[in-house]
């Protein structure tokens, strides 16, 4: 019998809707399944992992391989590609545990940033025996011979200090040739998508902007742990050796201490000289000419930056200048730019959203993610919606940015609607811009022009 299985479910399809169609969206290894099983299995425990996204399973076929590993401990662990990405996971996550028979063997325990922000009412609305709060490095392995302690079935986890204790994530238990990354990821050569690895080598953040959830693992805490050089590379080396060479480093913040980055960076050039193709986040606060030359040395082809709104107060002043330097900056030292927007923070008008969009158009970067403000449960904005009395989603699939039932958050001056019109018609005058499709064409060839241009014939319902 099996002591662990964990499950990513899949609501690929209810979440990006006609994007998931076109093969637009991504497929990524899910670090927090693979991550805890590693762990789970060094302090004794059989594990296994079920990866339903990557596998294309529906919520029947997934219950029924479930049921067919016989499992004494189920963890469905809601994550997504980023910390807004959790919430809207929930519904594939309902739609598994409906599945499950009331007599079942095996105990539910629910595990990511939703049920941590949202612990209760997780329980409550799916019926799974246990939440962990938490991170749950120290909780998971004591749910296979109880009795443990709880709340009401929630059960609150320590946030782990010494990311050296880690073992190396238990990437040999997924379909680690079933993944895909991002088209923008490999403009100039869209036919190499398949093969994608993730690998960390920092976990927490210390920012606190108002539309994130990441502390809700952290008991909110801002601390930022470092992983050890040695452990990163072998996880780089896992994924070369299988053929695998679009990377992306999931930090919150790659870039958020210089002496930690460039070591890595150097470490990969003498490694692996530009062989790979990497991407990363970064702060725009963050980065020098130096670390960015030592990250393109390295093969860090894509930075994705939050550059966000052209009027982000909560950033401090002269926000729009800062934007501009860090733009130039990655530039000159040839790394593609992936830049986040955000239209519908609640002093938006139409005026600081075209603003925003203007200076998207500015920057011109290779590629822009356009969002609407979410109130995501766990982040500030949430608290302030519930205070406010602001229209919230009135199921999980509404916090996805594509699915038919998107309901973003109004401003003080626009409606929910009106801020969602302003995205898409965003959407459509960034990538329609001539200036930009001349970049592309210039950069990366006609082949990856035409894929922008289809990409425009596709709307979302």
């Amino acid at each position: 019998m099996l002591d662990i299985l964990f499950v990513r479910p899949n609501a690929k399809n209810k979440n990006y809707g006609v994007l998931d169609d076109f093969h637009l969206t991504a497929i990524e290894p899910p670090l927090w399944p693979a991550m805890l099983a590693a762990y789970c299995r060094s302090n004794g425990k059989s594990v296994d992992i079920i990866d339903a996204e990557a596998e294309g399973f529906n919520p029947d076929v997934l219950a029924y391989n479930i049921k067919e590993l016989n499992p004494k401990i189920v963890v469905i662990t809601v994550c997504g590609h980023n910390p807004s990405a959790s919430t809207q996971s929930m519904v594939g996550v309902k739609e598994l545990i409906a599945l499950f028979p009331m007599n079942r063997q095996f105990k539910v325990v629910l595990h990511g940033l939703h049920p941590s922000a949202l612990p209760m009412e997780s329980k409550i609305e799916t019926g799974a025996d246990y939440v962990i709060i938490g991170e749950g490095f120290d909780i998971i392995p004591l749910f296979v011979e109880p009795p443990l302690q709880t709340n009401g079935g929630l059960v609150l986890s320590k946030m782990l200090i010494d990311l050296a204790t880690l073992p190396q994530p238990a990437w040999d238990l997924l379909p680690i040739h079933r993944y895909r990354t991002h088209n923008w990821h490999c403009f100039g050569r869209m036919d190499k998508r398949q093969g994608y690895g993730v690998v960390y080598t920092s976990l927490g953040c210390p920012n606190n902007c108002s539309f994130c959830v990441i502390h809700v693992m952290t008991n909110n805490q801002r601390k930022v742990r470092f992983r050890p050089l040695e452990l990163v590379l072998q996880d780089l080396d896992f994924w070369v050796s299988n053929g695998v060479d679009n990377i992306r480093f999931i930090d919150e913040n790659f870039t958020i201490n210089n002496k930690h980055t460039i070591s890595i960076c150097r470490a990969i050039k003498e490694r692996y000289e530009d062989s790979l193709n990497i991407w990363a986040y970064a702060s725009p606060t963050t980065i020098t000419s130096k670390l960015l030359d030592a990250m393109r040395g390295a093969g860090i082809k894509w930075v994705g930056i939050g550059f966000e709104s052209a009027d982000l107060t909560e950033k401090g002043k002269n926000w729009e200048e800062t934007v501009n330097i860090a733009s130039m900056e990655l530039k000159m030292a040839d790394i593609n730019i992936n830049a986040n927007w955000i239209f519908g923070l609640p002093e938006d008008n139409w005026f600081t959203m075209q603003r925003t969009l203007h200076l998207a158009q500015m920057v011109n970067s290779e590629w822009a993610n356009f969002y609407s403000a979410m109130a995501y449960p766990g982040s500030a904005l949430y608290t302030e919606a519930l205070k406010n009395g602001w229209a919230l989603p009135d199921n999980w699939g509404g916090y996805s940015q594509y699915s038919k039932d998107t309901l973003p958050l109004p401003t003080k001056y626009l409606q929910a609607k009106e801020v969602l019109g302003f995205r898409d018609y965003a959407f459509n005058a960034y990538y329609g811009n001539p200036l930009y499709q001349t970049l592309i064409a210039k950069k990366f060839g006609e082949e990856t022009k035409k894929a922008i241009e289809y990409m425009l014939t596709i709307n979302l319902r």
